[in-house]
């Protein structure tokens, strides 16, 4: 009461003093006539403080692209000298489409985190086998850019989960990759170093039955060999059942994005869903 009798025996500037200060909100704003008071932030400090440091230290775009194109002009380049009948436009072909299937792969691990990039590296057998054709060393061709393929898609989705651990881990992005150029640096002298000393020690390297049998090898050689004959050596209706289901998710991704966030949680995600198509059942199976 006695406040009461002060303010109002007070003069009007003190008022008004007094009232701009007990109508703060909790941000330190003023009310503003006509306007709705400003709401408080729901992103902590830690995340504000993550997402500073992870946009301080960015790539640049041009130094992504200009990387990009040296390396692909590289390659083209060497590999065709290290395997002949990998000619230098299938590697051309490769890097063109390369980055939006490594796009895919890093999306689809970041849902998932599973890498899937074997199965782009079999999608480069059957397309370049069957480009070059049995008479034209097309399961070695086809091998080699199988190579080829998944460095460079497994590279983006193992790059993409490197650079959420240093999110996570307040970690300068920059650093990060130039960890990794000298990570690739040193593996690309040290592991044929690494492979020559196995084909060196041990005689019957990769053959079956024996103490290195390489069964991955014989799955991508068979492969190959059914890839140089083309879609006709396919399984009766493949090609069709691989182009509805191609149209379906795209179909999926489209109504998923035209209903909004509050329906769309109800719609699965198309590429979580093509990961048990991918590796089949076996796979819990054999687990």
């Amino acid at each position: 009461m006695r406040s009461v009798q002060l303010l109002q025996g007070s003069r009007p500037n003190t008022r008004c003093i007094v009232f701009q200060i007990c109508g703060r909100d909790a941000t330190g704003a003023l009310p503003i006539a006509d306007s709705s008071s400003p709401k408080t932030s729901r992103i902590s400090y830690d995340e504000q403080r993550r997402t500073q440091i992870f946009l301080k230290d960015q790539i640049p775009t041009w130094f992504a692209v200009a990387g990009y194109v040296t390396i692909a002009a590289f390659s083209t380049t060497a590999v065709p000298h290290i395997f002949p009948e990998l000619k230098w436009y299938y590697i051309l072909v490769i890097y063109i489409f390369a980055p939006a299937l490594a796009f895919c792969n890093a999306y689809g691990c970041g849902l998932t985190d599973w890498s899937l990039a074997s199965t782009y590296g079999t999608l480069a057998i059957f397309v370049i086998g069957a480009w070059a054709g049995a008479s034209h060393g097309g399961v070695p061709a086809g091998l080699a850019a199988c190579g080829v393929m998944m460095n460079i898609v497994s590279t983006a989705s193992d790059l993409s989960q490197d650079f959420k651990t240093g999110y996570l881990t307040l970690s300068s992005p920059r650093s990060m990759f130039v960890s990794q150029l000298i990570g690739t640096a040193m593996g690309c002298m040290i592991s044929p170093c690494v492979f020559w000393l196995f084909f060196k020690a041990f005689k019957d390297l990769g053959t079956p039955g024996s103490q290195y049998p390489a069964p991955y090898a014989t799955v991508f050689r068979n492969m190959a060999i059914l890839g140089v004959e083309g879609f006709s050596s396919l399984p009766k209706y493949c090609l069709y059942l691989c182009y509805w289901f191609f149209g379906a998710a795209i179909l999926i991704n489209l109504i998923k994005d035209g209903l909004g966030k509050k329906r769309a949680r109800f719609i699965p995600n198309p590429m979580a869903m093509d990961v048990p198509f991918y590796i089949g059942s076996y796979f819990a199976i054999d687990m």
